[in-house]
């Protein structure tokens, strides 16, 4: 059970230019530093400090700020009900969630934790619920190293996140006390309760001061944690002091107003003459590192865009909007990357403002050095992009993540950073073994460089594999060319390679369940590597190879990264399947058939993933040898998954159930933050869908992503889904808001339905009188949007199993209902076709389709030829039916 608050009620929906904006007193600017303190709490700052001098901080300035009255209104003050204090740190600590519904980012919800006795509060962003107790554990750990004390119990609610089997596990084990309120009465909690509410109140200012887009809440949830452990409690305490025994003033320093204006230095060695001749950058002042000693930026017309540095120059009472124009499309902060993965923040891997520059800017500040305060284990940011630098700053200040253990690392390092960390000699190894390969399959050859040739670049693409604790096991490099500088007509011309389309994989199941034959599947390793390149390709030699000058690197291989690689394989595939007395079936491209009657075996190829259909295991034993001694390829044995669909198989029954229960997991997980938020409808109205605002580009980006998911559950094993899926597809190009909703109420459906089925087959269909039927049916006039245009939905049968569904809109305009189910008709029906000409391949003879429609009009029409003179507005092709 998680708190639902309203984090963003007041915050403006993006930037906005202000002019003339009034000087902002002193009084006021360490008001906004701290993070507008409420007075009473100024006061204890101010008469606890011993340096009267550090800031001017008058506690009246509370009363007279805009910002405080608009984002911390509120009602009646919440009653305690939390019982005693903790006598010390960590004896008792309070955690609960705060669940983010307006999916204005990735993040959906925020770990909050607070100390009973000291006040400490972190708070961490996460874009999953499911990551909270793993982010729980790493933050207890944390603070028991930093404290030198034991936690001794954890106080919740009764939430499902807390009731985890590994959760007890850990509890039990540790000797940790997990106490949960009772159900309705969050006030037995209330001490994260109110914190809550202060998290909200406070990140709300801090966005609203320096007029702050909501997209940048998890930074401001952040900084606010942040200045709560500066602010003295209701016991007159600093929490960070009371949790960590360490005087605060050096801490209150380093503030300045969050989402301020800021120019930061560029070092002399990181700037180019040629292309830069500017030595400070415009930004937006975001926040604090927890690992290095600088401050966070983020600058939209620059392109390191997010970044961290310890020099710079604050414009505290600016904003953004006061240095230029404002242009729309530098509003998207990049996206913050996922608590799972911890790593220091950069930008393309390398931070450029690591080093000091004490240039012309006399009035920059280089923050203080301390070694003595860096943390050996450290805390890691949830930022996206890292770097491996290693200067700290004083982590226990922040407490706004969970720390983590020394063997975590970047997953996907770039090059700079691997040559640059501890893993050098892994990355140097894996690199070698990468190269000495390719050379072994003869990847290319030594040859001259013909005068105005086009030489390509090459990349390296690293990635660790881990185990299921995400303990390294492996150092992973793969080489891949940078084909988007190759020139059509000169290193390549055709690029196209057919896969077998998935109607046709569904109608091959289909068949071999209803006459019980065999289905393996397998996949060829580095497929495109075995292919052969038709095209002068010469690539610059990669590091570690060398070559003589005025020489390159001739691709003989299809490496990947080449435009036509893909093309080149599906060539290589068809020339050996063809040698081995395969040949391509009319009916669809990349089914290949051999042998007739009980001989007959059935390949389906999808890129480098094969299913071998044969009657007997002779046959796909037989199939399997003679395509593994061609190439390295893996045996998965009897079908159980394909190109990521869960595939089940009663033989008994003579059923194949196919099911995306693992996908579905992760879209509910990401769409909708772990909430078991369901419903048993996709869709509720089409009328709920049209018209409504545009949405934000962030939003935008996000409705894309979600629909192209829906579209690939619907057109693999989810025909319920397929009239919502095109209904919300028409809005891909201009996403609105009321089409975001309908999108995760879809996934709302899927989450209700997860277990749901597509059966294919069945011992009751095998003697069917009609294989294939098909149903047709058209909303006339449905889409008010698009000039009335009508709406078609078919689905076609092979032995009583949908195989294939459709719904879409029509190209024309029907001017009647007739029209438009006599337009739907003529479109499954080519459909049908097809399905009619796959059986006859799979010598499945006596196929007569059978059309079913419950339009009369329709009928009559396709009866009579007469009747078509009727019709000649409506294009010739639907006139066949």
């Amino acid at each position: 059970m998680a708190t639902s608050t309203p984090l963003f009620e007041g915050v403006e929906e993006e930037f906005e230019h202000i002019k003339n904006e009034p000087k902002v007193s002193k009084q006021q600017l360490w008001h906004e530093r701290l993070g507008h303190p409420g007075r009473d709490k100024a006061k204890a700052i101010t008469s606890k400090l011993k340096d009267k001098h550090t800031m001017e901080l008058d506690p009246n300035t509370a009363l007279t700020c805009e910002q405080c009255v608009r984002s911390k209104s509120t009602s009646a003050r919440m009653g305690q009900g939390s019982g005693e204090r903790a006598v010390g740190p960590l004896d008792l600590i309070h955690v609960d969630l705060i669940i983010d519904s307006s999916h204005v980012t990735e993040y959906t919800c925020t770990l909050v934790l607070v100390d009973d006795h000291s006040k400490y509060v972190y708070a961490q962003p996460l874009t999953r619920k499911s990551h909270v107790f793993m982010q729980l554990k790493r933050i207890v750990s944390f603070l028991e190293t930093q404290t030198d004390r034991k936690l001794k119990a954890i106080r919740s609610d009764q939430g499902t996140e807390w009731k985890s089997n590994d959760a007890l596990e850990w509890s039990l084990e540790k000797g940790i006390e997990w106490q949960t309120t009772v159900g309705y009465n969050s006030k037995q909690n209330g001490r994260v309760e109110r914190m809550n509410r202060t998290l909200g109140e406070k990140m709300r200012t801090l966005l609203m001061q320096r007029r702050l887009p909501k997209k940048f809440w998890p930074y401001a949830i952040r900084a606010a944690a942040f200045k709560i452990n500066l602010t003295p409690s209701v016991d007159n305490e600093f929490p960070y002091q009371a949790m960590f025994g360490k005087s605060p003033e050096r801490a209150l320093k380093l503030l300045r107003v969050f989402g301020c204006l800021a120019w930061v230095n560029i070092p002399k060695v990181k700037r180019d003459n040629k292309k830069l001749d500017q030595r400070a950058v415009a930004s937006i002042f975001l926040g604090y590192s927890l690992e290095r000693k600088g401050w966070l930026f983020y600058s939209p017309d620059y392109n390191l865009n997010m970044f961290w540095s310890n020099s710079a120059k604050f414009m505290e009472s600016k904003c953004w909007s006061d240095r230029t124009e404002w242009r729309l499309v530098d509003t998207t902060p990049p996206a913050m990357m996922t608590e799972e993965n911890f790593e220091d923040l950069g930008y393309n891997k390398e931070n450029i403002f690591d080093e000091t520059d004490e240039g012309p800017l006399q009035e920059y500040m280089d923050m203080e050095t301390d070694s003595e305060e860096r943390l050996s284990g450290g805390t890691a940011e949830v930022m996206e992009q890292g770097s491996t630098a290693e200067t700290q700053i004083d982590s226990k200040f922040f407490g706004l993540v969970a720390t983590r253990p020394e063997w975590r690392k970047n997953l996907d390092p770039t090059i700079h950073e691997a040559m640059s960390g501890e893993d050098r000699k892994h990355w140097e190894e894996a690199m070698r073994k990468e190269l000495d390969g390719l050379e072994a399959m003869g990847m290319w050859e030594i040859a001259d460089l013909p005068k105005g040739a086009n030489t390509i670049d090459t990349r390296w693409v690293l990635k660790i594999k881990t185990d299921a604790n995400l303990v390294p096991t492996k150092f992973k490099a793969r080489l891949v060319a940078r084909g988007f500088t190759q020139c059509e007509g000169i290193d390549y011309t055709e690029v196209f390679a057919p896969v077998a389309p998935i109607q046709s994989i569904r109608g091959v199941i289909t068949v071999a369940a209803v006459r019980d034959w065999e289905i393996d599947s397998i996949d060829v390793k580095q497929a495109y590597l075995n292919s052969t390149i038709h095209h002068d390709v010469y690539l610059k030699p990669p590091v570690g190879i060398k070559i003589p000058p005025q020489k390159a690197l001739k691709v003989v291989k299809g490496l990947y990264g080449l435009k036509q690689s893909g093309r080149e394989w599906n060539i290589e595939l068809d020339s050996h399947l063809r040698t081995i007395g395969f040949h391509c079936m009319p009916s669809a491209p990349c089914l290949y058939s051999r042998g007739t009657g009980d001989k007959i075996t059935i390949i389906t190829a999808y890129v480098d993933d094969m299913l071998i259909t044969p009657p007997s295991r002779d046959e796909v034993d037989r199939t399997k040898r003679e395509i593994m001694d061609k190439w390295e390829t893996q045996d998965n044995g009897r079908i159980e998954e394909f190109l990521g669909i869960k595939i089940t198989r009663d033989r008994r029954r003579r059923r194949i159930s196919l099911g995306l229960t693992a996908y579905i997991k992760e879209m509910v997980n990401k769409w909708l933050g772990g909430a078991n938020e369901k419903s048993w409808v996709p869709m509720l109205s089409i009328a709920n869908v049209a018209g409504g605002e545009r949405c934000e580009p962030q939003r935008a980006k996000k409705y894309q992503e979600l629909v192209g998911q829906l579209l690939w559950v619907s057109n693999t094993a989810r025909p319920d889904i397929a009239f919502a899926v095109g209904i919300l597809s028409r809005y891909m190009s201009i996403p609105i808001d009321s089409a975001w909703k309908a999108a995760i109420h879809v996934v709302k459906y899927l989450n209700q339905t997860n277990e749901y089925q597509l059966h294919l087959g069945g011992e009751t269909n095998e003697h069917s009188d009609t294989p294939v039927m098909m149903y047709t049916n058209a909303n006339w006039a449905s889409d008010p949007t698009n000039g009335r245009r009508s709406t078609s939905g078919s689905i076609t049968y092979v032995y009583g199993c949908p195989v294939s569904w459709k719904s879409h809109v029509q190209k024309c305009v029907a001017l009647s209902a007739v029209e438009a189910e006599f337009v739907a008709a003529s479109e499954v029906v080519r459909e049908t076709l097809f399905f009619s000409y796959l059986l006859r391949d799979l010598e499945i003879t006596d196929v007569r389709p059978v059309l079913y429609t419950d339009s009369q009009g329709c009928i009559q029409v396709s009866k009579d030829p007469a009747k078509h003179w009727k019709l000649k507005h409506i294009d010739t092709r639907y006139h066949f039916v």
